[in-house]
């Protein structure tokens, strides 16, 4: 119980800061490029969270080894 509270915690405190993608949307919104904005704060985890997922698809047994 004391790690699932640890781990929502940190999950609030995690949503709650702003990340560098964040300041660099907020400039483009400023700037009137939304869909720049868009693409910043989407893309680039897509692209990690993807990478990621291929790397422990072919890892796997590796991983477990």
């Amino acid at each position: 119980m004391e790690l699932f509270l640890l781990g929502a915690g940190m999950g609030v405190v995690g949503g709650l800061l702003p990340s560098p993608l964040h300041f660099l949307a907020l400039a483009l919104v400023g700037l009137g490029r939304w869909r720049r904005a868009v693409f910043v704060l989407c893309g680039p985890p897509i692209v990690v969270d993807g990478a990621l997922l291929v790397v422990t698809f072919f890892f796997y047994d590796f991983i477990l080894r």
